[in-house]
């Protein structure tokens, strides 16, 4: 579990590389940088990221990544509530393809920005559809997943969460 940290970018974790996640809990984590650069992962150079079975809440961000070719961001089975954002691109060389980014069975849901773009100063761009896949997940209707619908198999409803108050993101049996 990472509870409680606070650094410029990266306040849980810097990384250039491959990396892989899993089975891990982010709380409360927050960045001193704003919007783009707020994840509390900070990727910088072909990076191949993975993020698994994980529990993201309240934090400044999931992942900032600074993208400068051959660049991918897996995200499967996690859920991820209530953060200021969940994905900022940030783009170091405009001559190299975009990241291509996938999420798999998982929940996102009240988060105040989906994606994050530097390149276009916006929250989201059509200029990144066709490196998103998106499917099997449970997706906020505010969010601007849902405006966009990139993938298949996607539900865009409330998740019921037993008892988000107090910590409990399990789903409810209806």
């Amino acid at each position: 579990s990472f509870v409680n940290n606070l650094a410029g970018t990266g306040p849980v974790l810097r990384v250039s590389g491959s990396i892989r996640i899993d089975s891990s809990t982010f709380i409360n984590n927050q960045s001193t940088y704003e919007q783009v650069y707020g994840g509390i992962i900070y990727a910088a150079g072909n990076n191949n990221i993975r993020i698994e079975n994980s529990l993201v809440i309240n934090n400044s961000g999931l992942v900032s990544i600074s993208y400068d070719g051959d660049d991918s961001l897996f995200i499967g089975n996690s859920t991820i509530v209530n953060n200021d954002m969940v994905i900022g691109i940030i783009n170091s060389n405009p001559q190299v393809d975009k990241p291509i980014i996938s999420l798999n069975n998982s929940i996102i849901w009240d988060n105040q920005n989906d994606i994050i773009s530097s390149e276009f100063n916006e929250p989201w761009s059509y200029q990144y559809d066709s490196t998103f896949h998106v499917q099997y997940s449970l997706i906020d209707t505010n969010g601007l997943w849902y405006q966009f619908n990139v993938g298949s198999n996607n539900i865009f409803t409330n998740p019921l969460f037993c008892n988000a108050d107090n910590g409990n993101y399990t789903l409810a049996e209806n």
